[in-house]
């Protein structure tokens, strides 16, 4: 029997591609944890949000919504690190209108 991976594993792995400015492949590691491992925590969806920080050519801000909007429809509650990050992507690309709106829902 093979090992199963856990959420701390899958987490790890997620984070190096970050580190490593892997960005498309840390998003393409989150499809495959949705399909394939366990439920997303936070953690995931805070470094998701970090990838998208780094490397989505100024939009990933409107990415970073779309985080937002899935963690509204999930379970997992966002952390102060989480808005701070969506909050931080949308005033970077100077949509802190955008940002006020969004995260006062949140």
């Amino acid at each position: 029997a093979g090992v199963v991976p856990t959420t701390f594993a899958y987490n790890i792995a997620l984070d190096s591609y970050v580190v490593g400015g892997a960005w498309v492949g840390a998003l393409a590691f989150v499809e495959e944890m949705k399909s394939k491992g366990p439920s997303l925590e936070i953690y995931a969806y805070t470094t998701m949000l970090a990838a998208l920080g780094k490397g989505v050519a100024g939009l990933g801000w409107m990415h970073s919504l779309a985080v937002l909007r899935e963690l509204s429809s999930s379970r997992v509650q966002p952390n102060e690190i989480t808005l701070s990050s969506i909050g931080g992507q949308l005033v970077q690309a100077e949509r802190w209108q955008l940002a006020l709106t969004s995260l006062d829902d949140a």
